[in-house]
């Protein structure tokens, strides 16, 4: 349920939406489509967590779906994924636990190393089942 009403009133249509169908597309405008729009939007790749831009895009017909696709196919998510893993790597330890969607902190505390998967964990995940282990060959 929406706590909060902020007013976004449709450049095209005139309507007065909330955020969320505050988009011509969102709301189904008969006046403006998305491609009408000339501002920044944003989506957020759920692998790599990197913001792909649409500005000047959507004219060009490109949808926020082609736009993923394209970021996954081309290599760029992985290579986004490998600097952003060697960014939160110090001295050959991760900085987070590496459990899927888990964003703890390690240090001398909670740090764990997986004997077979060799995955920097936090206590939390430190049992097999818990952070998806597939052992190194």
């Amino acid at each position: 349920m929406q706590q909060d009403f902020l007013p976004f009133k449709c450049e095209f249509c005139k309507d007065v939406f909330c955020a969320e169908h505050r988009r011509p597309d969102d709301h189904q405008c008969e006046t403006g489509k998305l491609e009408d729009i000339d501002d920044n939007y944003v989506i957020l790749c759920p692998i790599c967590k990197f913001a792909l831009s649409l500005k000047g895009k959507a004219k060009e017909g490109v949808t926020p779906a082609h736009l993923w696709n394209e970021h996954v196919e081309t290599g760029e998510c992985q290579s986004k994924q490998n600097q952003r893993y060697q960014k939160e790597t110090e001295g050959g330890r991760s900085k987070f636990c590496q459990a899927k969607s888990c964003k703890a902190k390690l240090n001398d505390a909670n740090y764990f190393r997986c004997a077979k998967c060799q995955m920097d964990v936090c206590l939390s995940h430190r049992y097999e089942d818990a952070h998806n282990c597939k052992p190194v060959k």
